[in-house]
């Protein structure tokens, strides 16, 4: 038997995956096993599946034989509380991640030196070319500009607008 991973939004909220629902039936009734189940509540989707906004997102982990996956999902695809799913393989876990051995950590060691000194030879390189190329630049601080203002005759001013507003006046 193999290890698959089935994730499928409902219309209605399932409280318990691993025991409420269709899913859980259809599974144990072609011989698989429920290894867990999750639930990770409510939320927007984001576009509508079936004229639906909002579905209730389960997980369930669960053994079966190869042959059946397919059936599995034809009836799946049967039920109407089921708006999507998605069966996917997984691997079995078996705990944590193995560790390098310190054989192949020693094989390691020599191209780990030569990159770290790759590294400082760069660093070196840089700090080099940014003491000679960086001149010093003294600015000296910008006198502040006094605002010019064109001295217009008052009288000359109200006589070109009383001038534009008689040409608007007559179209």
């Amino acid at each position: 038997m193999k290890q698959y991973e089935i994730t499928f939004l409902t219309i209605e909220e399932l409280k318990n995956p691993a025991v409420d629902g269709p899913t859980p039936e259809i599974i144990e009734s072609l011989s698989g096993k429920i290894v867990s189940a999750s639930s990770l509540g409510r939320k927007q989707l984001v576009y509508k599946v079936e004229k639906q906004s909002e579905a209730y997102f389960s997980t369930i982990v669960f053994e079966i034989s190869e042959e059946k996956v397919a059936e599995l999902n034809r009836k799946l695809n049967l039920k109407e509380e089921i708006l999507r799913h998605l069966i996917v393989a997984t691997k079995k876990s078996k705990g944590a991640l193995p560790k390098i051995s310190k054989k192949v950590e020693e094989e390691l060691a020599p191209e780990k030196q030569v990159k770290e000194e790759k590294v400082e030879e760069a660093k070196s390189e840089i700090e080099k070319e940014t003491k000679v190329k960086a001149p010093k630049v003294t600015k000296t601080p910008a006198k502040p500009k006094k605002a010019v203002e064109p001295e217009i005759d008052e009288e000359e001013r109200l006589k070109t607008l009383d001038e534009k507003l008689n040409e608007l006046l007559k179209e």
